[in-house]
């Protein structure tokens, strides 16, 4: 890993070399086409890995895959919600 910042504390003859690294690490949230019955995973082609029937768009909800297949389904309600909290957020910093 490659350091942010490279430096040293001197005390009189003692030199100490200091390295300082990032803490954080880059997360990518990935969501899942779901089944709506059953949140079963459902390839590209929107076939149902489960049934191996294709599935109509409508019967589709997004989810986010917790544990090895555990989902928490996401609608697009919680979507707009979100989306409005941080619209006024937002706006409140702008004014400020």
């Amino acid at each position: 890993m490659r350091s942010m910042w490279e430096g040293s504390i001197s005390f009189g003859l003692i030199n100490i070399p200091i390295r300082l690294y990032t803490a954080a690490r880059d997360r990518k949230l990935n969501f899942h086409f779901l089944h709506k019955d059953d949140f079963c995973p459902i390839k590209y082609q929107k076939i149902c890995k489960t049934t191996g029937k294709e599935i109509p768009y409508e019967e589709i909800v997004r989810g986010y895959e917790y544990e090895k297949g555990k989902f928490v389904v996401l609608e697009q309600d919680y979507f707009e919600k979100a989306f409005t909290i941080l619209e006024g957020l937002f706006d409140r910093n702008k004014s400020e």
